[in-house]
């Protein structure tokens, strides 16, 4: 059995703080464990925490002759999900996302992944690669046509305070936007949308 976290649930009449513990083990869970603990605060001073709102969107981007583009559709506190573009031949650096699980579904076109050792995945259009934290890949557009990504990224973890969540295969940060992950300039192709 392992302490999994405690969180404040309410602030009771009097100013009493109530907290719920949680527990788990191997093989199943322990039913939650209220405790009452002394605080001084009152019903004032912990506003209510917002109900969680629907954030719908629509998958469109616009098609590119040359470059990469990236545009977040939706965010929460612990997931983002993208709509990328990649010009055929696109590609990027070798990279890990250390507090992130990736998930790469293909719209359009098709896809060469590689891992450190440059195995090979070829996933075509309507298939998906799940990268865990902490593996590391690249990819590149291996279509004639513009290959169109949607990717899902959710936190694994917490990034300490000057940490980078992206990193080159020698522990460096990589920015995405970066020369040394293969950034070129967009040119887009007039008129031509993914929707």
């Amino acid at each position: 059995m392992f302490y999994t976290g405690a969180a404040p649930n309410r602030i009771a009449p009097g100013g009493l703080y109530v907290y719920v513990f949680s527990f788990r083990a191997r093989g199943g869970s322990f039913p939650d464990l209220a405790a009452t603990l002394e605080g001084k605060a009152d019903m004032q001073d912990v506003p209510p925490k917002p109900t969680p709102k629907a954030a719908p969107f629509k998958l469109r981007a616009q098609m590119l002759e040359q470059g990469r583009s990236d545009t977040v559709m939706a965010r929460s506190d612990s997931m983002v999900a993208r709509l990328k573009v990649y010009a055929s031949g696109g590609e990027n650096a070798l990279h890990t996302h250390a507090h992130e699980d990736h998930l790469f579904l293909i719209l359009q076109g098709s896809a060469r992944f590689y891992d450190e050792t440059d195995a090979i995945t070829d996933v075509p259009k309507n298939s998906g690669i799940l990268l865990p934290a902490g593996a590391f890949y690249r990819f590149e557009a291996t279509s004639t046509e513009p290959l169109v990504l949607f990717r899902v990224g959710a936190k694994t973890s917490t990034p300490l305070p000057g940490d980078a969540s992206r990193l080159a295969p020698d522990g460096r940060p990589l920015p995405g936007n970066s020369k040394e992950n293969k950034r070129v300039p967009v040119i887009v192709k007039e008129g031509e949308w993914f929707e």
